[in-house]
């Protein structure tokens, strides 16, 4: 992910090295004239105030150098992330589209049952309305059956 920046691009400041070696000339230069008189600061306040800048340009380029890893590590972490969440969301329609399938699986199966309880039902009414027939011709035939054991002891007791 690049970090864009709000100047133009001609603004771009010169390499950390560059500028602070010339920000180094020019203090070294704003210390001590020209005509080497030194304006009332000693050699030694010169040479002090570079080393100051010259530790302020590493310490700078160190920083620089900081940045430039936390912002690959950031990017890169970043590009982990999303790779992670792509491969989630791919796991998540795969499961969702499974999920689509068996449901539609145990659908057309409880249709099928349903169908099944249906036709069931019809048959187990025509085994009841055949049941009643059943019964009244047992009861009928129980009837004919005492009858006929009336009838036989009847003749028995007449003979």
């Amino acid at each position: 992910m690049a970090v864009s920046s709000t100047r133009s691009p001609s603004l771009k400041d010169p390499p950390p090295s560059l500028h602070a070696a010339s920000a180094s000339r020019a203090l070294t230069h704003d210390l001590a004239h020209e005509d080497g008189s030194g304006g009332g600061f000693s050699f030694d306040a010169v040479q002090e105030a570079k080393a100051v800048a010259e530790g302020i340009e590493r310490h700078a380029a160190e920083l620089g150098r900081s940045l430039g890893t936390v912002t690959a590590s950031l990017q890169s972490h970043l590009q982990t992330i999303t790779h992670i969440t792509s491969d989630h969301m791919a796991c998540y329609a795969e499961a969702v589209n499974s999920f689509a399938e068996t449901a539609d699986h145990s659908t057309a199966h409880l249709n099928t049952f349903i169908a099944n309880t249906r036709q069931l039902d019809e048959e187990l009414k025509q085994m009841s309305a055949l049941h009643a027939s059943i019964k009244s011709v047992l009861a009928a035939a129980n009837v004919l059956d005492t009858v006929t054991a009336a009838l036989v002891r009847a003749e028995k007791q007449k003979q």
